[in-house]
């Protein structure tokens, strides 16, 4: 999706959103491919599901339950 689409989904300014855009693709969380005059931002599910799995096996302490809330909602349809 293009930069200028992304900001307004999520209602941010096009300047903010290219900060943090930067900052998931050099996290290797977005991958990005030119189109034209645009960019086409894509996130990497790979990594965002590495990163994800790493924080639930960290962060829950080998509990996983205690991120039953978060895995609900990364199940709701966007």
């Amino acid at each position: 999706m293009p930069a200028s689409k992304i900001a307004d989904a999520v209602e941010i300014s096009r300047n903010n959103l290219s900060a943090h855009l930067n900052i998931f693709l050099q996290a290797g969380l977005m991958d990005v491919e030119p189109s034209g005059r645009q960019r086409i931002y894509r996130i990497n599910l790979t990594a965002v599901s590495d990163t994800i799995g790493y924080l639930v096996a960290d962060c829950c302490q080998g509990h996983p339950e205690v991120c039953d809330a978060l895995g609900k909602h990364l199940r709701t349809p966007c």
